[in-house]
């Protein structure tokens, strides 16, 4: 028979009535009581104190409470007479006669019924008289010797070297009952029973409280992630970050044996890592491992398969997920997405982004007008390779732009075998592979070239301007980076050049005015599909001539206009202008509504229109006119026409560019090609002589 005897003083000085406090919602006592009860070797347990609140808290949690004699709660009485005591009057209540006694101390929450169990089936099979609880704490030690500090070591050794050197924890203490007497519980055969150091902890001062309640406080999380070339490996970087900021808690991190590169990126982690072959096995070990909270970052799940989960957690959180799984699951985090018609169990948008610490303290990116350096990555894999299409553009964008240099930063999953990128001096290209820091690549970038994954939100937060690629049709309904929500359709159908529908906007440029191509684009919402066709470019070149129209009309008549000052009545017109320039504001101010901006340009050009004529004066009518302009520039449309150069005045320049020439005067001869050049002139030299036309 086993005794487990609980010894619990109410006069605690270091801190007050402690073995009654709270500690992690119970009260400290309670641990040492639920830890003897649940012992498979235990068959007894009684607290033996002098307070009756002990007493009833004792007896409240199912040990048997025993009132201690007052001459036994003395601070100068040691524990040997108080156990011993304890021990003979449970023998005389019970009848029965024990074999072995474990003093458990009430001030050690932290040991767990495992460590208990293991020492006392250790201690039944050997032939000890008795076990003492210690932890391994091998150290270079030095004592006192006729005032004199000496070392306790004869040669100095690191650490891993030394002998063991057993410190007692004080958390239990087992022995025979034949080896006990009034001062003693220890006999002459004794050993020590090692145990965990974090369970060693015996609570005496308020520092050892709150390491305690902060160690009792976690909890345990499992993160179920995978990370391959296909995937990339963006799911693994950011369970890292997550577990990284979880201190103190006990992570598992479990992985599809399969997937070798994330497996690899996990290990090299140092994080305790998992592999599993099905979801059969990952649902036996949660269920062996019993974790407070699954975190499941393997994009999107299925119904079932998160009420499984649920059934072997405290709670399921899952991460990127639009499966049916995520409408169960106790929490969905979707930061790259925005739905608000979800329920409340959905937390989307950027401020659920988990940035990695190196992004929360770099220092801001300085913004140049004039790009200079660009970085190009494409997350941890890459899977539709845009980096190899990106290095043979900056190779062939050398010639044009020669000043700037590019910087491939290649992740960790990237295969580079196939391409083999590589340092080019000469085009001024550099090639990095599984950067520790990536924060470090981008401080000193004027612009980034990316994919539209969580490498946005990085860029953002070092202030680093980016042009962003959606890698496959899942990332064109990421939000933060305001790409659109579906391809370019052309009459209603997905542009594709199986579908033969497929062209450039350099083609496009063969048939309509570009400025046309943008007046099109700003027609619809960024965030919607756009559907392309003949019928509606010539609507958007119609829409776009109204404007351009309108500013025209108002020059003519301002270069024809009478002087002086606006009438009271051109004021007062001009006023009601300040209603549609705040409808224009508005529209822009709603995420960039530029088909609603483009409505109020119109109202604009219809109120001009209507409220000008010959007899206005020339300031009434700029003033109108700027009021156009200076909301069409927002948009970036030109509104205002170049005049045309006339036949004659071509043929005169050419004539003095050819004089210039024949003067050996170059400089003048290109300076003229320009001019011509920027008026929409191109020249072309020829056997025949020069020849001209209109681009």
């Amino acid at each position: 028979m086993v005794l487990a005897v609980i010894p619990a003083r109410g006069g605690s000085k270091g801190i007050p009535r402690k073995n009654v406090r709270l500690m992690h919602g119970k009260p400290l006592i309670y641990y040492s009581i639920q830890n003897a009860l649940a012992c498979s070797y235990i068959d007894d347990v009684v607290v033996s104190s002098d307070d009756e609140e002990i007493l009833s808290i004792a007896a409240m949690y199912g040990a048997k409470a025993m009132n201690r004699n007052s001459a036994l709660a003395q601070d100068a009485v040691t524990l040997d007479p108080v156990i011993y005591d304890a021990v003979l009057r449970m023998e005389q209540e019970t009848g029965k006669t024990y074999d072995v006694v474990v003093t458990l101390q009430a001030t050690s929450p932290l040991l767990t019924v495992e460590t208990l169990d293991g020492a006392l089936k250790s201690f039944l099979e050997s032939d000890f008289d008795t076990y003492i609880s210690a932890v391994n704490k091998p150290h270079l030690s030095w004592t006192t010797k006729d005032g004199r500090c000496v070392p306790n070591y004869e040669k100095r050794l690191n650490r891993q070297q030394l002998p063991p050197n057993f410190l007692e924890a004080g958390a239990f203490l087992i022995t025979r009952r034949a080896c006990m007497s009034e001062n003693n519980r220890i006999g002459a055969n004794a050993s020590v029973y090692e145990m965990p150091e974090k369970e060693a902890i015996d609570i005496d001062s308020y520092a050892d409280w709150i390491v305690c309640e902060q160690e009792l406080s976690k909890k345990r999380i499992l993160f179920r992630v995978d990370g391959y070339r296909e995937l990339g490996m963006g799911h693994i970087y950011r369970c890292l970050t997550l577990a990284y900021s979880l201190t103190g808690h006990e992570i598992l991190f479990v992985t599809r044996e399969d997937r070798t590169e994330g497996c690899q990126k996990l290990l090299d982690s140092h994080m305790h890592v998992q592999s599993v072959g099905s979801d059969e096995e990952f649902y036996a070990l949660a269920g062996k491992w019993q974790p407070d909270v699954i975190v499941h970052d393997c994009l999107n799940t299925e119904r079932e398969y998160i009420l499984q989960l649920k059934k072997l957690a405290k709670r399921v959180v899952t991460l990127e997920d639009i499966g049916s799984g995520a409408d169960v699951a106790d929490a969905t985090i979707n930061a790259l997405y925005e739905d608000d018609s979800k329920g409340e169990n959905y937390y989307w948008g950027e401020k659920y982004v988990c940035l990695k610490d190196e992004f929360l303290i770099a220092p801001c990116a300085e913004y140049h007008e004039q790009v200079k350096k660009v970085v190009v990555l494409f997350g941890g894999s890459d899977p539709s390779d845009f980096t190899y299409r990106a290095y043979n553009l900056a190779k062939k964008m050398h010639a044009d732009f020669p000043q700037t240099s590019f910087r491939f930063v290649l992740g960790a999953g990237y295969d580079n075998h196939v391409h083999k990128l590589s340092d080019d001096e000469a085009c001024k290209i550099k090639v990095v592979t599984d950067i520790k820091r990536v924060s470090d690549a981008l401080s000193d970038a004027d612009l980034a070239i990316t994919s539209q994954g969580r490498t946005v939100y990085e860029l953002a937060a070092m202030g680093v301007p980016a042009i962003v690629l959606a890698q496959n049709e899942r990332e064109t309904k990421h939000t933060f980076a305001q790409m659109h929500n579906g391809f370019l359709n052309i009459d209603n159908k997905k542009m594709s050049k199986s579908l033969g529908n497929f062209f450039t906007v350099r083609d496009i440029s063969k048939e309509y005015d570009l400025q046309v191509l943008r007046f099109f684009m700003l027609s619809a919402h960024y965030r919607n599909p756009i559907n392309f066709s003949h019928d509606l470019m010539e609507s958007a070149k119609n829409g776009l001539d109204r404007i351009v129209t309108a500013v025209g009309n108002l020059t003519h008549l301002a270069e024809n206009a009478q002087a002086g000052a606006m009438t009271d009545e051109e004021k007062a017109l001009l006023e009601k202008t300040a209603e549609m320039t705040a409808k224009f504001e508005a529209a822009m101010e709603d995420d960039f509504n530029t088909a609603d901006a483009i409505a109020a340009v119109f109202e604009l050009v219809k109120f001009a229109n209507s409220n000008s004529s010959a007899g206005n004066t020339a300031e009434y009518l700029n003033a109108l006119k700027a009021k156009i302009t200076a909301l069409t520039d927002v948009l970036g449309l030109i509104t205002e026409k170049e005049a045309e150069m006339l036949d004659e005045e071509i043929e005169n320049l050419i004539a003095q560019r050819q004089q210039a020439r024949k003067d050996r005067d170059f400089a003048k001869a290109d300076e003229i090609r320009d001019t011509l050049l920027a008026k929409g002139i191109v020249l072309e030299d020829t056997r025949e002589g020069v020849r001209w036309k209109r681009a």
